[in-house]
């Protein structure tokens, strides 16, 4: 956030304080990193509602930041996008590679 170092919206009073930067959203890149390892996680032939789940936390989640005035939209794009990455860098580093045992992340 310090790189970007954007101004918030200031169409509506903030609820909270907020001293900090405004791209990416923190908030946007949590829940993306949160909601798709869950799905990621969950049982192969199981895992379609999972998705759907994390799809719609990720939405609901973003409109809320747009909706409470703290964030602009390409905040929250960008912040998805971040956590988004972080959770597939999370999902390959703990997926072992073709005849192996022990994800990447364990191995020296």
């Amino acid at each position: 956030k310090a790189g970007f170092d954007r101004a918030r919206p200031d169409m509506i009073a903030h609820l909270d304080a907020v001293s900090n930067a405004s791209y990416p959203s923190g908030h946007a890149t949590n829940t993306a990193v949160l909601y798709l390892l869950l799905a990621w996680l969950a049982p192969p032939r199981r895992r379609a509602p999972f998705w759907a789940l994390a799809a719609a936390m990720i939405v609901l989640n973003g409109l809320s930041r747009i909706m409470l005035g703290v964030h602009w939209p390409t905040d929250v794009v960008g912040g998805t996008l971040l956590g988004a990455t972080f959770a597939m860098l999370g999902a390959w580093a703990a997926t072992p590679p073709a005849g192996r045992s022990s994800p990447r992340a364990f191995r020296a």
